[in-house]
């Protein structure tokens, strides 16, 4: 109340230097905002204006003196108008307005520093004149709202609302329009917490829908505890919140009122991996949580001998991190890169347990066949989908016996030095049909002396599949397939002993266990 005290004193020092009367309205600090209006039209009235004198006389004679101006505050008066009346007739009057549905208000005459009850007719006269009537009705258009959280607080007005109070002959005005409503826009930043929601006076009860700009509803329903769920999600929320206030005996007021506000949400990146470890031959991901669309991330690990690209997902990005079979056991570091800041990662590769097994063939893989395959292989080592993935698990691209299975080390004719089967052969009778085992685009399709007739698949995401020893294609290069759709025929052309698909899946350009695909949706998010 000091600060009161010190701003009436300064109100009046201002006035006794215009003269004519000054009409000055205060929100109440315990129930509003501590705003300020002043009105000064010396031509509505003579210098003297004897007129409101008077008027402020005949109020007093009529209204009942009262003993502690500390009970008004007790009450929580609505508001509270000083009114200066200038010139020879000097006073200073403060009327504090308890409610206006039952014309309840005090007088303090501050220079007799005496108070005084209204009667109701005092009250209805003193609300009737021109000069008090603008500022008379604080409920005549519904309360702001605030969000808050943190340091941050965005204020905004009713949209939309159905709204009654009550004038001082005891009658309700129904208002549906206003003036000055409008979204509100504002930014907040950080981890997300909820928005406290702030109304002057409390309403029966408040709902909201909490959305994103392509619709998805982050939360919808009642409000407790005053309580907004704040969206954990990158870029613009729209907050649609109405609150409501019922009919009460003891309320100058009621209706509804809808406010709405655009909050642009800047959330931290959080990377993580679905695990500290993994196994050689399998793959991890890893995910950039809030991530925004533009934004350029890798995951580069030298040791490991590659740079793996992240693809967009709903509420981020992510990434594969396939570990090679030949990888050594032991903690790894894996640099993320955002926009060109590196932050580190470590993960541990395990040993996998792997079949042994030899080969007798009397084909030969000579230097010739082995560089026209280097040839064909190495531009997918470095190769970036122009697609994300399409999402699901992989199917098996053809049914049959696995007669080698993937990461085998094979001693072929007696050798002494193993070699590592980088895929899996699956054997059948009758060449049957080799299919797509996940939607993707047709990139490659020739027939090569190891290979034999082969089609690589892009699948999105880094992720290529690899079908060797065909028997038949019938695709083609460009040619955009569906999970199911026919390749060709199981047959058993190139470096091969019999009829069998050499099914190899590759990820970031290394070798991956096809079977981890048959469990596993790449592209699904990390669930912690």
């Amino acid at each position: 109340m000091k600060y009161v005290r010190n701003l009436l004193i300064a109100l009046i020092f201002a006035a006794l230097i215009c003269g004519g009367a000054s009409i000055f309205y205060y929100s109440n600090e315990y129930r509003y905002s501590y705003t300020d209006i002043s009105v000064n039209e010396p031509t509505a009235y003579s210098e003297d204006n004897d007129d409101l004198a008077e008027f402020f006389k005949r109020v007093l004679k009529s209204s009942k003196e009262e003993e502690d101006l500390s009970t008004i505050y007790q009450r929580e008066p609505q508001f509270y108008v000083i009114t200066h009346i200038g010139g020879k007739n000097q006073r200073t009057y403060d009327i504090y307005i308890t409610s206006v549905m039952t014309r309840s208000a005090y007088i303090h005459d501050k220079k007799a520093d005496k108070l005084y009850k209204m009667n109701s007719s005092a009250f209805i006269s003193f609300f009737g004149r021109e000069e008090i009537t603008p500022y008379a009705y604080t409920y005549s258009q519904p309360c702001e709202m605030t969000l808050s959280r943190g340091d941050v607080s965005i204020a905004a007005k009713a949209t939309i609302c159905d709204w009654n109070y009550i004038v001082s002959d005891g009658s309700f005005v129904k208002v549906t329009s206003l003036p000055d409503g409008g979204e509100v826009t504002g930014s907040v930043s950080g981890e997300a917490k909820d928005f406290t929601i702030s109304l002057p006076y409390t309403p029966s009860s408040i709902k909201a829908k909490v959305y994103t700009e392509k619709d998805e509803i982050i939360f919808e329903g009642d409000v407790s505890d005053n309580l907004l769920p704040c969206a954990n999600v990158d870029g613009t929320v729209f907050y649609e919140v109405t609150a409501v206030w019922n009919v009460n005996t003891t309320k100058d007021f009621y209706g509804t009122a809808k406010y709405v506000f655009i909050i642009e949400n800047d959330v931290p990146v959080k990377v993580s991996a679905e695990n500290v470890s993994c196994y050689q031959g399998e793959f991890m991901r890893i995910f950039a949580e809030n991530a925004n669309e533009e934004d350029v991330y890798t995951a580069a690990c030298p040791e490991l001998g590659y740079e793996a690209t992240f693809f967009a997902t709903e509420n981020g990005k992510i990434s594969l991190l396939p570990i090679p079979c030949d990888a050594v056991p032991g903690i790894y570091t894996i640099n993320i890169t955002e926009n060109g800041n590196t932050r580190p990662l470590e993960i541990e590769v395990k040993e996998q347990s792997f079949d042994r097994g030899t080969l007798s063939i009397s084909m030969t893989r000579t230097p010739e066949a082995e560089a026209e395959l280097e040839v064909m292989i190495s531009p997918f080592r470095t190769y970036v989908s122009e697609f994300d993935y399409i999402g699901g698990t992989f199917t098996a691209p053809v049914e049959g016996k696995i007669t080698t299975s993937f990461g085998l080390h094979r001693y072929t004719n007696g050798s002494s030095e193993f070699t590592i089967h980088n895929g899996q052969d699956i054997a059948a009778r009758g060449n049957p049909a080799i299919r797509a085992a996940q939607d993707g685009v047709v990139v490659y399709v020739g027939h090569l002396e190891i290979p034999g007739k082969t089609v690589v698949i892009d699948h999105g995401m880094n992720i290529l599949s690899y079908h060797y020893h065909m028997k038949n294609i019938d695709v083609e290069v460009g040619q955009v397939v569906s999970q199911g759709d026919k390749l060709g025929n199981m047959g058993t052309t190139g470096y091969s002993t019999g009829d069998h698909l050499h099914f190899t899946v590759m990820i970031n350009g290394v070798s991956t266990n096809p079977v981890t695909l048959y469990d596993v949706d790449p592209s699904a998010e990390i669930i912690k």
